[in-house]
Parts: C-alpha cells; sequence; structure tokens
C-alpha cells in the first residue's frame, strides 16, 4: 500500500470514529447521562447580572451586545470574497464544491451569530452553530482534498454535512454540548493531523496558519472577561475571538489565490 493510500485510509477511520462518537452521544445520551459530565449547551458555566455568559452587554446603536453582534460582519465580507475568488479559479469539481461550502457557512455564520448575539438563547445558539457547522464541513473537505486528493474530499462532503449539523441539533435537544465538542475538537484535529502530511502538487493550502486562527479565537472566547479587563472596557475577548475565527478563512483565500 503506498503512503498515500495508508494516510486516506487513516482519516476514513479517523473521520468514522468521529462520527460513531458524536452519534452514539446523540442516540445514547438517555442512558449514558449519569456516567457522563453535564456541560450546559452553550458551554459556558458562567451568567453574568445582565443574563448572558457574555461580558460586554452594551448596546451600539440600538443594537444589543453591539460588538458581540457587529464583529459578526467580517463573517459576510470573507464569505463573499471567497467566492469571488473561486469563480476566477478553475480547481476539480469536489474541491470547488468544498471550498464553496466552506464560503456560504461564514456567510451563515455572519447572520446566525448575529441574531444569536442579538438576543442570547439555547435556540438561537443552534441556529449559530448550524452555520458554523456547514463552514468545518466544508473546510475539513477542503484540508483533506488539500492533502489526500480529490477522492477523499468527496466522499467525506456528505458524511461531514450531515454529521456537523446534527451535532449541532444533538447538542441543543439534549442540553449538552458534549456531541457539539466531538465533532468540533475532533475536526481540529483531524486538520491537525492533514498538516503534518506533505502538500500535494500544486496546493498551498496553509493549514497551521487556519489552526492558529483558530486556536486564538478559542482562547479569546475562554478569556472573554479577561481581555475586556485588559482593554479597560474597550473590546471584550469573545468579540475578538470573531474577527480571529473569520482570519482563518484567509489561509483558504491565499491558497485559492495561488491555484
Amino acid at each position: 500500500m503506498s503512503p498515500t493510500s495508508c494516510y486516506q485510509q487513516r482519516f476514513h477511520h479517523a473521520l468514522m470514529a468521529m462520527s460513531f462518537a458524536a452519534l452514539a452521544l446523540a442516540v445514547f445520551f438517555p442512558m449514558l447521562s449519569d456516567f457522563l459530565p453535564h456541560i450546559p449547551t452553550s458551554g459556558h458555566s458562567h451568567v453574568h447580572a445582565h443574563g448572558h455568559a457574555f461580558v460586554d452587554a452594551r448596546s451600539f446603536w440600538g443594537i444589543p451586545n453591539g460588538w458581540d453582534v457587529l464583529t459578526n460582519v467580517p463573517f459576510l465580507f470573507a464569505g463573499v470574497w471567497g467566492l469571488v475568488v473561486l469563480r476566477r479559479r478553475t480547481l476539480p469539481n469536489s474541491t470547488r464544491k468544498a471550498a464553496q461550502i466552506f464560503f456560504i457557512g461564514l456567510i451563515l455564520t455572519c447572520f446566525g451569530s448575529s441574531v444569536y448575539h442579538w438576543a442570547p438563547s439555547d435556540f438561537g445558539l443552534m441556529i449559530d452553530r448550524l452555520g458554523m457547522a456547514i463552514a468545518f464541513a466544508g473546510v475539513i473537505a477542503f484540508a483533506a482534498g488539500s492533502r489526500l486528493g480529490e477522492s477523499v474530499a468527496k466522499q467525506a462532503m456528505p458524511v461531514l454535512l450531515v454529521l456537523a449539523p446534527l451535532a449541532a441539533v444533538a447538542a441543543h435537544s439534549l442540553q449538552n454540548v458534549l456531541p457539539w465538542a466531538v465533532v468540533q475538537f475532533g475536526g481540529v484535529l483531524m486538520i491537525g493531523w492533514l498538516a503534518t502530511l506533505p502538500q500535494r502538487e500544486g496546493q498551498s493550502l496553509n493549514l497551521w496558519a487556519l489552526i492558529l486562527w483558530y486556536g486564538l479565537a478559542k482562547l479569546l472566547e475562554a478569556q472573554d472577561e479577561a481581555v475586556f479587563h485588559l482593554t479597560q472596557g474597550v473590546v471584550s475577548g469573545h468579540s475578538l475571538k470573531h474577527l480571529a475565527a473569520c482570519m482563518a478563512a484567509w489561509p483558504v483565500i491565499a491558497a485559492l489565490k495561488k491555484s
């Protein structure tokens, strides 16, 4: 078996393992709930006096939670920009579809996350995550195609497009973030493994840059209140998290511009 075939097989095994873990949590959660940690669907255990987990509740121009809403606008610009760049490039069909789905997911994230942060609720969080789920599915398939070939992107796409949104819905239905966490962090681990593999000829996707921006986004999210105090109330970690997460689109757009 060639090294590429071996890597392709490992990717499929990892994808199936992540799918099985997320689906098992969703299906058997009622029986396993006594043995699993209860993590609120938001992932946040602390709620501020204004009623939600984000420290900055200031309104701007009549927009509640202003910065947390407005910092989602760059997702719209990144998604539209990516689609425009993509139209000018000749790519294999499955790779093109994966990129399209990623950029459409960014646009959906802009609107879903804006709705959620305007009036935070568990249902709104599910809508927010559905947009992110589409983006995750697209970028994982695109990354797989850049390292393992067109056939892998083609096979992974339908699995991811079902699994990621299902995990978002399951987290809401079960009121526990675990199914979503499995898919989110499992996907990041898969991209991290793909980053260690050699680029295919003609590909220039920098997966380490993508991981770096995503990791920074999660760090800022975890330090929401600390960043708010550090900047003397100018901006919160959660607002900056949106900007950092949006920057994760740049390595994909840059790779398309070079193709």
